[in-house]
């Protein structure tokens, strides 16, 4: 066991573009890092960025200096140019790149710099304040790249499940724009025919052209008790003998609720909020208005806080998974887009949520579309779930073999004669 400096690892490289970039290098900023991932998946033209940059090469780590919370830092396969609030480190003489990339990836690195970080809004650290952390190095490269290769195995499992994730979810977004446009004809169980390819079976609505059997409606047509605004009462911490609340920070991006953070509300009238099978709740406002969240009752009780709305669909007219997968279509988030940003603060209010209109199939047919999406859905989440055993599997590996908790085996170097 060795352990060492950070800056007995690493070292930031200093050099910068001029005014004449390689334009047919890259362009990284942070907006291209994912959180806790290890590759560079995303990135930008040189003429993004006007400013001068940090050159890096492969084998070079990215390390994000602002809001290290977010935990973006990357490994470097090609040459390019990034921001000047990423960290360009460059492994020292006999350290393995990729072991050093790791290392820079590690709860102690990421854990240092987010206690460190100066700043309230967008805390940074920076190369002064990380260079002296003692982390863990083998003497032999040998180990350094046996712990590399084995945490390079998970992520390449986890970047496998990833693409499949894109894959599905490209799937869905073509299938929004065919079932919420042509439908499912339930005598055949298939996608209807194209309004190019069969007009007659379409009319011209507000929406477009859709199947002539739909209807097209305001949404406050489809409840009987229309909107109702959440409790406006304090959060309170976890608690077994109190409702758990449910505000806009408690769903994520995909409409699911948020479980590991969970809070309470302590109220006499909670009960008046406590959400039911085939409710959906809309955010009101904020930079998530429009954010939906379909009730489920394996989230267990719930009830729901003042900036969101809910809506009791009536069920023999609009089926709530139905509505539930149309507030993530390109078309609603449009609609979000416009009626939100008429005044400074994004919002939308009950009264206008009922007036979004929506294509409305009988409900059969509305089954179908369900159906087709349940099973896409269930492909998602099952990768999903994948790729979150694969982290934690991860996470577990760095935190053995990163600090000397575990070692591995591995050839000893040998001499050449």
């Amino acid at each position: 066991m060795n352990n060492i400096y950070l800056n007995s690892l690493v070292e930031p490289a200093k050099e910068k573009s001029n005014i004449c970039k390689d334009n047919n290098l890259r362009y990284i900023g942070l907006e291209h890092l994912d959180s806790s991932v290890n590759e560079i998946r995303r990135w930008g033209e040189v003429s993004e960025s006007i400013s001068i940059n940090n050159i890096f090469y492969a084998g070079d780590t990215l390390f994000g200096k602002l809001r290290p919370n977010l935990r973006k830092a990357v490994f470097a396969k090609f040459k390019g140019y990034c921001s000047t609030d990423i960290l360009v480190l460059r492994p020292k003489l006999n350290i393995d790149p990729l072991y050093a990339s790791y290392i820079c990836q590690s709860e102690i690195v990421f854990g240092f710099a987010e206690r460190t970080a100066i700043g309230t809004g967008m805390p940074r650290t920076s190369w002064k304040d990380i260079c002296k952390i003692n982390v863990f190095c083998p003497v032999s490269r040998n180990e350094q790249q046996k712990i590399a290769k084995i945490l390079s195995t998970v992520d390449d499992v986890i970047e496998k499940t990833q693409e499949a994730i894109d894959k599905y979810k490209a799937i869905k977004a073509g299938m929004m724009q065919d079932l919420f446009t042509r439908g499912i004809d339930v005598t055949t169980g298939k996608l209807r025919p194209s309004y190019a390819d069969a007009p007659q079976l379409y009319k011209e609505t507000a929406l477009g052209w859709v199947p002539k059997e739909w209807d097209v409606v305001e949404l406050r047509t489809c409840s009987e008790t229309g909107f109702k605004y959440g409790i406006n009462a304090a959060a309170v911490e976890y608690n077994t003998t109190l409702p758990v609340y449910l505000r806009i920070t408690d769903i994520d991006e995909e409409g699911h609720f948020v479980a590991h953070n969970k809070m309470c509300v302590n109220s006499v009238e909670s009960k008046n909020y406590v959400l039911a099978e085939g409710e959906i709740v809309f955010a009101r406002t904020g930079a998530t208005v429009g954010k939906t969240y379909l009730y489920d009752k394996d989230d267990g009780e719930l009830v729901y806080a003042g900036f969101l709305i809910k809506f009791s669909p009536n069920q023999t007219k609009l089926l709530s998974y139905y509505l539930k997968t149309y507030t993530e279509t390109d078309a609603y988030k449009k609609w979000v887009i416009i009626y939100s940003s008429r005044s400074g603060q994004p919002g939308v209010n009950g009264k206008e949520y009922g007036m979004l209109v929506i294509p409305l199939p009988h409900i059969q047919e509305q089954q179908k579309i369900i159906e087709s999406f349940i099973a896409i859905n269930k492909m998602i989440i099952d990768e999903q779930l994948t790729f979150k055993k694969y982290q934690q599997l991860k996470q577990g590996l760095m935190s053995d073999l990163l600090t000397g908790k575990v070692q591995v085996k591995y050839e000893e170097e040998r001499e050449v004669a």
